[in-house]
């Protein structure tokens, strides 16, 4: 109870009318002497405490046999409200401090530093919120899982979401592109990565490398912003490539087999010559 309590102080009740509410949801049509005495207000301060969360709307009085009895509002409705009253505020809020705050100048924007799993979560999770035409991810399960929430409501706002999802996992939101080459990407990547980039305005990439500290970086930058996003779009072009023709590609034309193999393989880097060494 204590945890409820404390959450609902948050909410901006103070600690005696989260005690009461929730004393009247426990106990319904309690009476203010009830919900003292089961609350731990004390009796002098109740009918005070049960004034104020009827003015909130959070208490109904009932009149029954000459004694008032209470009803508390359900709490799907509760949190309705309060989820309607404080989405209202912070659109307000930020409308107002848009107008207090200058575009920034395109030579100014940076590319910032990221450190830390939950860092990088969270950037990522913001952006995807305020996406509203399209998003592109490039992920591994373990990173594009505790972003599903916001890639969800994204889309049913009518974000378009596209999703390049590399290692053994599925998910259920957007249009999914399965990476096969999991050992390459991990191998020639030194680890995990993520990657989201949303309407052409903002992206962040982060990377994930195995036994060592999580970094990554941030920006509104359009060079950056554009070469992010290029990358996850090249990736899923060649698995749209893969997935339409890798029947043509392993039979018939030997240069076709070639081509598979091709795509398949262990590119080398730039500028070397030769088989790389394995």
């Amino acid at each position: 109870m204590n945890e409820v309590v404390a959450n609902l102080q948050k909410l901006g009740l103070s600690q005696y009318e989260s005690r009461a509410y929730v004393a009247a949801l426990r106990h319904p049509h309690a009476t203010a002497y009830e919900l003292a005495r089961d609350s731990g207000i004390p009796p002098s301060k109740i009918y005070e405490v049960v004034d104020r969360l009827q003015a909130k709307e959070l208490l109904t009085a009932v009149e029954e046999q000459g004694h008032s009895r209470y009803a508390a509002l359900r709490p799907e409705e509760a949190t309705a409200r309060y989820r309607r009253s404080y989405g209202e505020i912070l659109d307000t809020v930020d409308e107002q401090l848009q107008r207090l705050s200058p575009p920034p100048d395109e030579k100014d924007v940076q590319v910032r530093n990221l450190s830390g799993f939950d860092e990088l979560l969270s950037r990522a999770g913001t952006i995807a919120s305020s996406a509203t035409e399209e998003i592109y991810v490039a992920a591994w399960p373990e990173e594009l899982g505790p972003l599903e929430d916001d890639l969800r409501a994204a889309e049913e706002r009518g974000v378009a979401v596209a999703i390049c999802l590399y290692g053994r996992g599925t998910t259920a939101v957007g249009t999914v592109f399965c990476h096969e080459t999991e050992a390459l990407t991990m191998r020639e990547g030194g680890g995990r990565r993520l990657i989201l980039v949303a309407d052409d305005q903002e992206a962040v990439l982060g990377h994930f490398p195995p036994g060592e500290g999580v970094s990554g970086q941030w920006s509104r930058n359009p060079g950056f912003v554009r070469m992010i996003k290029d990358y996850v779009r090249d990736d899923i072009w060649i698995i749209q490539v893969m997935e339409r023709f890798e029947e043509l590609m392993t039979q018939g034309n030997p240069a076709n087999r070639d081509l598979k193999e091709l795509l398949d393989s262990d590119l080398p880097m730039i500028g070397t010559r030769g088989p790389k060494a394995v």
